[in-house]
């Protein structure tokens, strides 16, 4: 904004200059007071808009640094949720196994094959809100002077996550319908597979957003 100030004082040192010249010759050109009065009023306006152009810059600069903190936020909530992901796979492993000793050995109390589920459902339902807020997250990021360059790779994370969670919920009711001596339409090892498959997709896209860099994911 220096080229402002330049040509403000300019203008000062004109005015100032005419008043001179004009008193020197002595032309009319009404009193000192009043030309003083101009030049305070012509001072202050200048003021008013050096520093209304200064605050939409601050303001700019300011929403585009919360712009990047936001989208930092998009990445480490992808993180977290991986984690999350990772520990619903554990835990679909470990009700596999119990629900198949249960099935072939008889060894294993319903009991305990509730309070694993109800372990799972409880980091299932984290992972789930995960999602939600990680996609209202995404759909407000402009607000923030925040583009998203590699919109494709994005989307696949969240349908990946998207399609895991599902399948782990799916993976739940089916245990629960087994707990409560309901009929069941699958086999156990068909829903556990699909899970299973459903995490290693979600760990393709993982990393594949992993490996790149921030600055080309957003803008």
């Amino acid at each position: 904004m220096k080229w402002f100030l330049y040509v403000l004082l300019m203008i000062i040192l004109f005015i100032t200059g005419a008043i001179i010249f004009f008193r020197t010759y002595e032309i009319q050109i009404g009193s000192v007071a009043d030309w003083v009065s101009s030049i305070a009023n012509l001072i202050m306006a200048g003021s008013a808009l050096y520093a209304a152009i200064n605050a939409q810059k601050w303001i700019t600069a300011k929403a585009n640094n919360r712009g990047f903190e936001y989208a930092e936020d998009i990445l480490n909530d992808i993180d977290e949720l991986f984690n999350n992901c990772d520990k619903c796979l554990q835990s679909s492993l470990i009700i596999y196994l119990r629900l198949n000793d249960l099935l072939f050995n008889q060894s294993t109390e319903k009991e305990k094959l509730g309070i694993f589920n109800e372990e799972f459902r409880l980091t299932l339902f984290s992972v789930r809100n995960g999602i939600f807020s990680l996609k209202n997250k995404i759909t407000r990021i402009e607000r923030w002077n925040i583009k998203i360059i590699d919109v494709t790779i994005i989307n696949d994370i969240m349908a990946s996550l998207t399609d895991f969670s599902e399948k782990c919920e799916f993976t739940s009711e089916y245990v629960a319908k087994f707990l409560a001596n309901e009929v069941l339409d699958e086999d156990f090892k068909v829903v556990f597979n699909s899970t299973r498959e459903s995490h290693n997709r979600l760990k393709k896209s993982y990393e594949l957003i992993s490996k790149n860099k921030f600055e080309s994911i957003f803008n």
